[in-house]
C-alpha cells in the first residue's frame, strides 16, 4: 500500500493569485461596439415628428423649397429650430429677399388645427411668397 501512495502525487494548491486576462474581454467589447454601430438605425425625420395627411392627387414642388413644420400642438419649426410666428416671418422675409421665387412647403401634422395652418400660410403670403404647398403622404390603396 505504501507504494501506491508514493505514485499518487498530492494535489498542490498554487500560491499565486488567479488572473483574468483582459485581452479577450476587450476584443468582445470592441466586437459588440462595432455590431451596434453597424446595426443602429437613425431616424430620417429630424426635429418635430410630423404625421402628414394622405392625399390621392398631389404634385411635387422643387427641391429648393423651404420646409416649415407644424406639429399638432401648433409649434412651428424651420431647420430644426422652433420658431414663433414673428420669428418665422423674419426668417422667411430674409429668405424671400435673397430669392424672389421662394417656394415654401408646410409639413402640417394631420392632427394640427386648420387655424395654425392658415396662420402660417398668411405669414407666407404677407411676405409675398407665391409658391406655397402643403406636404402630404401619397395615398396607397
Amino acid at each position: 500500500m505504501m507504494e501506491l501512495n508514493n505514485l499518487i502525487e498530492p494535489y498542490k494548491i498554487s500560491q499565486t493569485k488567479p488572473e483574468i486576462t483582459m485581452t479577450p474581454l476587450i476584443d468582445i467589447i470592441f466586437l459588440m461596439l462595432i455590431f451596434f454601430m453597424v446595426t443602429t438605425v437613425f431616424p430620417e425625420n429630424k426635429g418635430m415628428v410630423i404625421q402628414k395627411p394622405n392625399a390621392q392627387h398631389s404634385s411635387t414642388l422643387k427641391s429648393e423649397s423651404k420646409i416649415i413644420k407644424l406639429n399638432k400642438a401648433g409649434k412651428i419649426s424651420h431647420k430644426d429650430t422652433v420658431l414663433s410666428f414673428s420669428d418665422l416671418k423674419r426668417t422667411l422675409q430674409h429668405d424671400f429677399d435673397n430669392d424672389a421665387n421662394l417656394s415654401v412647403i408646410i409639413q402640417a401634422d394631420k392632427d394640427s388645427t386648420t387655424e395654425f395652418l392658415i396662420k402660417v400660410i398668411d405669414v407666407c403670403k404677407a411676405i409675398g411668397v407665391k409658391n406655397i404647398g402643403v406636404a402630404t403622404e401619397e395615398k396607397t390603396e
